[in-house]
């Protein structure tokens, strides 16, 4: 989504032209490409020139994964510290341990439309 804020029509216009241009996904390729970025979607890879650099990255982008944020580890370290002390102290075994987590998790971070 662009958000254009030019009240003259000739700005508009040439701001429509550029946000376009930005967006090519010829244009893409190019500057990510020459830049050493990481393209932002599959069909601009497969446009790079140099196809053992687009092989490397696509190898290295389907690998990739989520770095969960602070806020979500700080939310869900004590429920999984309580079940491992669980299981040290003999409280309770592995299983209880996970159901407990599980209710606990899904009571913070409820499943949609339930």
């Amino acid at each position: 989504m662009w958000v254009l804020t030019n009240t003259s029509e000739d700005q508009r216009q040439v701001t429509i032209a550029l946000a376009e241009y930005l967006m090519d996904d010829q244009f893409l390729a190019e500057w990510t490409e020459a830049a050493n970025l990481m393209p932002t979607s599959q069909s601009i890879l497969k446009k790079w020139k140099n196809q053992t650099d687009a092989a490397t990255v696509n190898e290295i982008a389907s690998s990739a994964q989520l770095i969960p944020s602070n806020e979500f580890i700080s939310s869900i370290s004590p429920i999984l510290q309580q079940g491992t002390l669980g299981m040290i102290r003999g409280q309770i075994n592995y299983l209880q341990a996970f159901e407990n987590s599980l209710k606990d998790l899904e009571f913070i971070y409820p499943t949609p439309g339930e």
